[in-house]
């Protein structure tokens, strides 16, 4: 995985010392609000990320990106191009989470726009994202970076809707 940018981000290849900043994400109710059950201890974290860089390593251009801002190098969250589910038979997934002060400002959007463009310019891979209905958020970022809903399908024992 190689580092990359945007004109407000740096896109930042998932190391094992992120824990603590993933673990941020992941124990916050209001993060986790729409995705699953929050994490309440950090080996969570720990676990999550050393899947991740696991599958990385089989997968060398796919994985987590850490976010942070350009003018201040402050963590804001996470950006991931993964086979959904870490499993190489099912499609390749843009998705994003974000500490909430930095919702509504565009951030999403731009990480997740960098992402899509980085899969299909240089990895040239087709990719879709999915999220729950109640998500509107998350459906708006969807659509700003030319995904489309298709259709529900279940991903991670969940029903979600599944854009391309």
């Amino acid at each position: 995985m190689k580092s990359l940018e945007t004109e407000r981000l740096k896109l930042i290849p998932l190391e094992s010392h992120d824990d603590e900043n993933l673990f941020g994400l992941t124990s916050d109710p209001k993060v986790m609000k729409f995705i699953r059950k929050v994490d309440t201890d950090i080996f969570q974290a720990k676990k999550k990320i050393k899947e991740l860089m696991s599958y990385s390593q089989s997968n060398p251009d796919f994985g987590m990106w850490m976010l942070r801002l350009k003018a201040t190098d402050e963590f804001i969250g996470f950006v991931i191009l993964i086979h959904i589910d870490l499993n190489t038979s099912y499609p390749i997934e843009v998705g994003y989470r974000l500490h909430t002060k930095f919702w509504k400002q565009g951030y999403a959007t731009e990480a997740a726009s960098r992402i899509k463009e980085y899969a299909e310019n240089e990895l040239k891979v087709k990719v879709c994202a999915i999220t729950i209905q109640e998500n509107l958020g998350s459906q708006n970022v969807l659509k700003k970076i030319g995904l489309s809903y298709k259709e529900d399908r279940i991903y991670y024992e969940t029903e979600v809707m599944y854009f391309e």
